[in-house]
């Protein structure tokens, strides 16, 4: 019976590792929402609205749960600056909150993928022409289109934190096969709407914490190993 519970010595440290903090960064889950404000959305652009300018605003909405060391946890109801879409990424400062979190900056690494199917008459996800990031899936007599985003995120120390998520708008009364000829037929087509979008905030673990967890695994493994000797 002493063997049984021989490998479960090393669990607290790792139990330990993984609630103390010592990962540092920003965790947790930030949603947003437009709010009065929205999207326009063309065949090579993003223009967060108010249209016209280099970015738009947005809102956390409700599930927001974002804590980080430099600064107090940021919730619901947080004001954020966004910045269009005209080049491909990198591009940093994607999402920042000047009054609410002035430190915590959001900087985009990659778009996409879209879906590998072009053919938008056909039931499943589907994306306008090879290589676009958006993902179109009818929903009903509507569409969802959507849009894989994911990046860094870092708070004014140190530490670094992924981010990985996307946008989604909903056009109504349109079908991805409509939405899909607009785009390859009317120059200069565009969509406009709403949007709303949820991404997940996680810890990039320092060396010295990566090593430590690495030795608790290691002392795992031994454990078992010799219980099955």
């Amino acid at each position: 019976m002493q063997r049984r519970f021989g490998s479960l010595a090393s669990l607290p440290l790792l139990l330990m590792l993984c609630s103390s903090g010592v990962f540092g960064g920003v965790i947790g889950t930030m949603k947003i929402t437009s709010g009065f404000e929205g999207v326009i959305v063309g065949a090579t652009f993003v223009d967060w609205t108010p249209p016209g300018g280099p970015d738009g605003t947005f809102g956390t909405s409700i599930g927001t749960t974002l804590t980080y060391d430099a600064g107090t946890p940021l919730g619901t109801g947080a004001a954020g600056r966004i910045l269009d879409l005209v080049a491909l990424p990198p591009l940093p400062g994607f999402m920042v909150f000047p009054v609410s979190a002035p430190g915590l900056v959001f900087d985009l690494e990659a778009l996409g993928p879209g879906s590998a199917n072009t053919d938008c008459t056909q039931l499943g996800p589907c994306s306008v022409f090879v290589g676009s990031p958006f993902t179109l899936e009818r929903n009903g007599a509507n569409t969802t289109i959507s849009l894989n985003a994911r990046g860094t995120v870092t708070d004014n120390t140190a530490a670094i934190s992924y981010w990985n998520g996307a946008f989604t708008t909903q056009i109504v009364g349109r079908t991805p096969e409509q939405i899909q000829a607009d785009f390859l037929n009317v120059l200069g087509h565009t969509e406009e709407s709403t949007y709303s979008a949820e991404f997940i905030v996680s810890p990039i673990p320092e060396p010295a914490t990566a090593a430590l967890i690495g030795a608790g695994l290691l002392v795992i493994g031994w454990t078992r190993r010799r219980r099955r000797v």
